[in-house]
């Protein structure tokens, strides 16, 4: 395996920042995805693999009305108009229904295609995990955006940093070395901690562009090449009944 890319977990720099686990109020420092999976984080971030992480701090410097922004001038395509659409009413519902999300976990799915450069876009929704502390935390409670920023960019950012232009996007990039707590303890199970002794090493996207990202973003969902076209049963068939072109391929042999 050349790289494994994660959009989750959270490296806590300090007693105010936070990670986004509402069910358990015990538990203040992990992310939502690692918690769910401790044993299996544990399994995949120590691993040794060539992995690089996407964490919640990073993903919370995304202005989810700034991406919204964007998106209301990208009408070229389907796809654009319905990422519009989706986001909007998905923004909406979680400002007048605050106790929405504690109910059901919607997941927005962004899906990039490396060979042919398509973004596709899902909306999954399942339910919430069920805890004997069922109570949201003050900090959902107060601002129900932030727990919906948590879930629906960092999918975006992730599709985004896979098949976007790193010169536009202007990644910022640090290792660490780092251990994930898997006891079997709610209030500490999906930490994420610094190990310079014992820990893995992994890559962190510490920060990108912003402006870049919204607009690779939107122009991709803007691209009319990679828009899908309806076409007939018919048609189809006679693509599938077509034998593809090759191009030749010269080899250059150096000594």
């Amino acid at each position: 395996m050349q790289e494994v890319y994660i959009v989750g977990g959270h490296i806590s720099r300090g007693k105010s920042d936070k990670g986004n686990i509402f069910t358990v109020p015990s538990n203040s420092y992990a992310e939502f995805n690692m918690f769910l999976d401790p044993l299996a984080a544990k399994t995949v971030l120590e691993s040794g693999l060539n992995i690089t992480l996407i964490p919640l701090a990073t993903q919370r410097e995304f202005s989810f009305q700034a991406m919204l922004n964007r998106l209301y001038s990208s009408t070229k395509t389907p796809e654009a108009r319905f990422v519009k659409r989706l986001l909007t009413r998905l923004q909406a519902l979680h400002q007048k229904q605050r106790r929405y999300m504690h109910m059901v976990k919607p997941t927005l799915v962004i899906l990039f295609h490396r060979k042919t450069n398509m973004i596709l876009a899902l909306i999954v929704f399942k339910h919430a995990k069920t805890e004997k502390h069922s109570r949201p935390s003050a900090s959902f409670q107060t601002n129900p955006t932030l727990l919906l920023q948590d879930m629906f960019l960092g999918e975006i950012l992730g599709a985004i940093f896979l098949g976007g232009d790193h010169a536009l996007l202007k990644p910022k990039m640090r290792t660490e070395y780092i251990k994930v707590i898997a006891e079997g303890d709610e209030s500490k199970d999906g930490h994420i901690l610094i190990d310079k002794l014992r820990g893995k090493q992994i890559k962190i996207l510490e920060r990108v562009d912003l402006r870049g990202c919204y607009e690779s973003f939107a122009s991709r969902l803007d691209d009319k090449k990679q828009s899908a076209v309806i076409g007939s049963f018919e048609e189809q068939r006679m693509k599938w009944n077509t034998p593809p072109s090759y191009k030749p391929i010269t080899a250059r042999i150096f000594h």
